[in-house]
């Protein structure tokens, strides 16, 4: 495990070189590093971590679904990730979804530009577990529906605070369906 948050001033060229030789590595957090972006991502900063499962990313606003979409084709056995506040959408969380089957545990707080369609994939296609939606803004009850269709019987822990168009009725049939929902 490593976390390097908010290191700012790491040169680029040193946390590719790390994660080079950091082969055994299976989780790192890199939460509001500016530098860690789009181009960090393509260039294969994180190619060398053959076993990273848990990865998070909060802050990081320079990745987007290019990068997310690398990241997951790379690293398909994550099962956690946390891209809080990153300018990713529903495209990018559709491929994570798709690449990442083992994903137990989401978090996508604040990110603004996801919408239903991505927690449909994420809920149909992964095992997920734990989620947090917290402030994105575009979800509503089709999203709860297939939070219900798919892990009813999985999810464990769903924060939708602040989600405004989530109705008072879609939340209480969430917690009549989902028996685990703690």
């Amino acid at each position: 495990s490593l976390d390097i948050s908010w290191c700012c001033g790491i040169p680029r060229n040193c946390l590719s070189a790390a994660c080079k030789r950091l082969d055994q590595l299976e989780s790192i957090s890199l939460d509001g590093i500016i530098d860690f972006n789009d181009d960090l991502v393509i260039s294969g900063a994180l190619d060398g971590l053959k076993g990273l499962k848990r990865l998070s990313v909060a802050h990081c606003t320079g990745l987007s679904d290019v990068g997310l979409e690398r990241i997951s084709l790379h690293h398909p056995k994550l099962d956690t990730i946390v891209l809080d506040h990153c300018t990713i959408s529903s495209k990018g969380v559709i491929e994570m979804g798709k690449n990442c089957p083992n994903l137990v545990s989401v978090s996508l707080k604040r990110c603004a530009l996801v919408h239903d369609d991505a927690v449909a994939q994420l809920a149909q296609h992964c095992e997920i577990q734990k989620l947090n939606l917290n402030g994105v803004k575009h979800l509503t009850g089709a999203a709860i529906d297939a939070l219900v269709a798919y892990r009813k019987k999985s999810l464990e822990s769903l924060d939708v605070s602040w989600c405004r168009l989530i109705s008072e009725e879609a939340l209480g049939y969430l917690c009549d369906e989902c028996t685990v929902l703690g």
